[in-house]
């Protein structure tokens, strides 16, 4: 039994040589994340097939979405982000799947994408 004794701390330092967590700050994380997937990762929220892209500030899908966005802040790994972020929070409070759809929340001529839950009932301004 001794020598399990050994095989376990063994085991355990080898793992603790591993363990030590990678500590990044969130700017960092988010380079990180932005270089993996490249401007062609974030999937379009309305066709759900498509890769959306960026041009000029216009988020825009072959599916037909068109969004200007050139007043905002906004690439295409934030959008990435934030579509990933709201579909996560939203999941966490129901267990049926959010649809996405282009119109305007406020009393506006803006277009934005709105995420709406028909079970659930939850509307939200995602961009």
């Amino acid at each position: 039994m001794a020598g399990g004794t050994t095989t376990d701390n063994a085991a355990t330092a080898a793992v603790a040589a591993f363990a030590d967590p990678w500590e990044y700050n969130e700017v960092e994380l988010d380079a990180l994340v932005d270089a993996h997937l490249g401007d062609s990762s974030v999937v379009c929220p309305l066709c759900m097939v498509r890769p959306v892209q960026m041009h000029g500030g216009v988020l825009a899908c072959a599916c037909g979405l068109q969004l200007d966005l050139r007043a905002t802040a906004w690439t295409l790994p934030t959008v990435g982000r934030r579509l990933m972020e709201v579909t996560e929070q939203h999941s966490e409070r129901c267990a049926h799947v959010p649809r996405f759809r282009v119109g305007c929340v406020f009393p506006s001529t803006l277009k934005c994408l709105v995420m709406e839950c028909a079970a659930c009932g939850e509307v939200q301004l995602v961009l």
